[in-house]
């Protein structure tokens, strides 16, 4: 009995990571600035932007940020694709429904050439 209170005591006081609504930022160029918004239930959203993408999910597995599109069609598929070849670091894999990055390597999200920095809430 004794074990099994200290096992409850010690996951007790290993932190857990909450999950919040995210916010990821594209602050313009040459387009005018748009949102990915990361909701807590696990819709991923544009506002502006790449709305046909919309609705999305999202969700993290062990270091990695997936994002689920079903809607992704072939021009942007392929545009994902560049900054595959390219080694952005942030960007592990694309598959015609899904772009999983290694969060914990970069601040930053490229989706199809627009960078989306993180906002803090």
């Amino acid at each position: 009995m004794r074990k099994h209170f200290y096992l409850l005591a010690l996951l007790l006081a290993i932190p857990m990571k909450a999950i919040s609504e995210e916010t990821w930022l594209h602050q313009g160029s040459d387009v005018p600035a748009f949102k990915l918004i990361l909701k807590e239930n696990g819709v991923a959203e544009f506002v502006e932007g790449f709305t046909w993408l919309n609705p999305m999910k999202w969700e993290r597995k062990d270091d990695d940020l997936i994002i689920h599109i079903d809607k992704m069609d072939e021009p942007f598929y392929q545009s994902m694709q560049h900054p595959l070849k390219s080694s952005d670091g942030c960007l592990s894999q694309v598959d015609r429904n899904k772009i999983v990055y290694y969060e914990e390597l970069c601040d930053y999200l490229n989706i199809g050439g627009y960078i989306f920095y993180k906002q803090e809430n």
